[in-house]
């Protein structure tokens, strides 16, 4: 009997050091590919010209693109929404470090908000940039890693890596696409209350002063505020 409990005793503990070494061996190897992917991600700290863009379907809104430039002080935020009847909005914000004018084009008409806009703000962020060791070490515990190819560039596929940047409203990031080479996120899959899968690019040092040219202010009705 005692030898049938040694036995018993015996496998329990091989089975938890199997688990333990398990643990160990996935943990690590998220660590150390997170941790290439931040220190390939920290050459563009203090980058003050890239071109962010966002696109994604919609069974709701139907297609939206945003794009936002940055270069020096001046910065431009485009929204562009074609709806599921074909109908489409846009949205552009231009702020050029003075003030900031918002104009919006649709079906309705063309009006402008000269000085009335609110400065666009996107920093460049691929989800994984955390603050302290405990929380990278944490992340890698939960996240599940694995390599893939996606449109033609060798990507990690990063699941459940829990951070506040992935976390907005009632959404979450469950998933996201991250360029091996870049660090630079190209997809982002949202789950909760607007299920659906972002196309992302991220450009650097691209951005022309004439992306920052307002549009003919005398085909749009000037209005007095924005509310």
């Amino acid at each position: 009997m005692e030898k049938k409990k040694f036995i018993i005793g015996k496998i329990i503990l091989i089975i938890l050091a199997i688990i333990i070494l398990g643990i160990l061996i996935h943990t690590t190897r998220n660590y150390i590919i997170i941790s290439k992917l931040q220190d390939t991600f920290k050459q563009y700290a203090n980058v003050d010209n890239y071109h962010i863009k966002i696109a994604y379907d919609n069974e709701q809104v139907g297609h939206v693109e945003t794009n936002y430039y940055r270069k020096d002080n001046k910065k431009a935020y485009f929204i562009e929404n074609t709806n599921l009847s074909g109908d489409i909005t846009k949205m552009l914000t231009f702020d050029n470090g003075k003030r900031v004018d918002f104009f919006s084009d649709s079906i309705e008409g063309k009006n402008a908000y000269l000085g009335k806009g609110a400065s666009p703000d996107f920093a460049i962020d691929n989800g994984i940039m955390v603050d302290s060791f405990i929380q990278k070490l944490f992340c890698c515990f939960v996240a599940r890693i694995r390599s893939m190819e996606y449109n033609g560039k060798d990507c990690y596929e990063i699941k459940n890596f829990l951070t506040a940047n992935y976390l907005y409203d009632e959404n979450e990031v469950s998933m996201s696409i991250i360029d091996k080479e870049t660090a630079l996120e190209i997809a982002r899959k949202w789950d909760g209350t607007r299920l659906q899968l972002e196309e992302r690019l991220t450009e650097i040092n691209t951005v022309d002063d004439s992306v920052f040219i307002e549009p003919n202010i005398a085909e749009y009705d000037i209005k007095e505020n924005n509310t």
